[in-house]
């Protein structure tokens, strides 16, 4: 089973969320294949889950690129109906290290929207 199929099976195992932590492979890899599973419209269904595992990832002090992610995210929440928008708020909010009432818009920062750009959802 490559990593892709690792990581897959394990967002869907209620209980395998927290085993990507454990996985013995670079992290750099594995947000990679998040990434990559949040670019394809394909995985529409456990886009929650990734969602899920970036916010406990964060609070575990793991690195992800800000604008990328956050333009990711809210790609994402355009195309999914299942998306929750409180769990990307909750993500966007600690990456950006901002308050959560905070008044902060996304489709306002220029950082975040060049991203958006790069994303293609054909």
């Amino acid at each position: 089973m490559d990593l892709r199929q690792k990581v897959v099976a394990l967002l869907n195992d209620e209980q395998g969320n927290p085993l990507i932590l454990e996985l013995d492979k670079p992290w750099e890899d594995v947000r990679d294949i998040l990434f990559s599973i949040l670019l394809d419209n394909g995985q529409i269904d456990i886009w929650y889950d990734v969602c899920a595992f970036i916010y406990s990832s964060i609070g575990k002090g793991k690195d992800w690129p800000v604008d990328q992610t956050i333009a990711l995210l809210y790609t994402c929440l355009e195309v999914s109906e299942q998306l929750d928008e409180n769990v990307v708020w909750s993500i966007t909010k600690d990456l950006k290290k901002i308050e959560y009432l905070a008044d902060y818009d996304p489709y306002k920062d220029e950082p975040v929207v060049d991203e958006m750009k790069k994303i293609n959802r054909g």
